[in-house]
């Protein structure tokens, strides 16, 4: 099997069938992306707007971050685009996503209450600090692939990584309605993998 940056070359050189087969290994990725963020009946358009905006950028594209991630930091944008173009979004400090209903991640694990509630829960957070965690537990983004997604330094994410397990900690607490020093880092991490399994599996059967 080619890897993304063959096809990539294979697109660049004029195979349009390298293009396809690189958009549909990546289309079930922004699909679940774009589920978490924005009515179903938009998800499509928005798709075909991030591969058209990646054929545009095709001889830009210099390889210094993987497929996927450059085609999630294209995807992020257009989700900002589309909340911006709604009203007055601030990503920083609007504390739920505009457009977004019940995502992808909760279907997967809609028959384990803590897991509901833990998803939930980072539905309450700032829209920032719910990127990074769906970015790197649900779509796999290792920590230098989410400095090249957020245009951060490692150190950087590192830490707003800790600062969303906090806020998403005490969030779920909140709806548990129990005391937080019952749930340390390590248990929150743990919950954290199950709903990612869950989730990789939903992907896995659409």
């Amino acid at each position: 099997m080619d890897t993304d940056f063959r096809l990539l070359e294979r697109w660049r050189e004029g195979d349009g069938e390298a293009g396809s087969e690189l958009l549909a290994r990546h289309f079930n990725t922004l699909r679940v992306y774009f589920l978490a963020r924005v009515p179903h009946r938009q998800i499509e358009d928005l798709i075909q707007e991030v591969f058209l905006r990646m054929v545009e950028a095709l001889e830009r594209f210099e390889g210094r971050s993987s497929v996927r991630t450059y085609l999630l930091r294209i995807a992020r944008n257009v989700v900002l685009e589309t909340y911006r173009a709604k009203g007055n979004f601030d990503e920083f400090h609007d504390s739920q996503y505009a457009l977004g209903g019940r995502n992808f991640a909760s279907l997967c694990v809609e028959n384990d209450e803590r897991l509901q509630l833990l998803l939930d829960a980072m539905q309450q957070i700032p829209l920032r600090q719910q990127d990074l965690l769906e970015c790197h537990y649900f779509h796999g983004l290792s920590m230098a692939e989410l400095a090249e997604l957020f245009e951060l330094k490692v150190g950087t994410v590192k830490s707003r990584m800790s600062s969303a397990r906090r806020a998403l900690l005490q969030a779920f607490v909140a709806l548990l309605g129990e005391d937080s020093s019952d749930w340390s880092d390590a248990i929150l991490e743990e919950r954290l993998e199950r709903a990612r399994e869950a989730v990789l599996k939903g992907k896995r059967r659409d």
